[in-house]
């Protein structure tokens, strides 16, 4: 009799467990989405993906400080700080001094920065799009429940 507990189809086609099995999915996934490749602006100018994320965060009405993009982007300060430089370097942000605390930096986009988002953005969505195409609504609809739940496990808040 065939065992159809989730253990069991987790390890059905290629016999390992199902950590291994995922680790081995996402690495496909992030190998096929071209996440690793570099996305280009309307200038031909490179952008990594630290950056494009960076760019998301900051795109909204408020500045934030480098603590804070490195709050909502899971990174070190530090790690934060050379990227907000290089940002700067390419005139996609600008970094002032925090009037009521000069001892911290607030940040906003250029609108060069902005500019840039927005093509990334629709470069991200256009692809996505031809992504999800190819799936039928009950896929669309268990990546959208898998993916919520390991975001929930890897103690990230969703955004809206």
């Amino acid at each position: 009799m065939r065992d159809d507990s989730p253990q069991a189809r987790a390890t059905d086609d290629d016999g390992r467990d199902p950590t291994a099995r995922l680790h081995d999915l996402i690495m496909q996934l992030v190998r096929a989405t071209g996440m690793l490749q570099p996305e280009h602006t309307a200038e031909g100018r490179p952008i990594s993906l630290s950056e494009v994320f960076a760019l998301h965060e900051l795109d909204g009405p408020e500045t934030l400080s480098q603590q804070s993009l490195a709050d909502r982007l899971h990174l070190e300060k530090s790690t934060v700080s050379r990227l907000v430089a290089g940002m700067v370097e390419k005139e996609l942000v600008a970094r002032e001094r925090d009037p009521g605390n000069r001892r911290h930096y607030q940040l906003r986009l250029t609108e060069h920065g902005r500019r840039a988002h927005v093509e990334v953005a629709a470069a991200f969505h256009e692809h996505h799009e031809k992504l999800l195409h190819g799936l039928s609504d009950e896929e669309r609809d268990g990546l959208t429940v898998g993916l919520l739940g390991l975001i929930r496990t890897l103690g990230g808040a969703p955004h809206p």
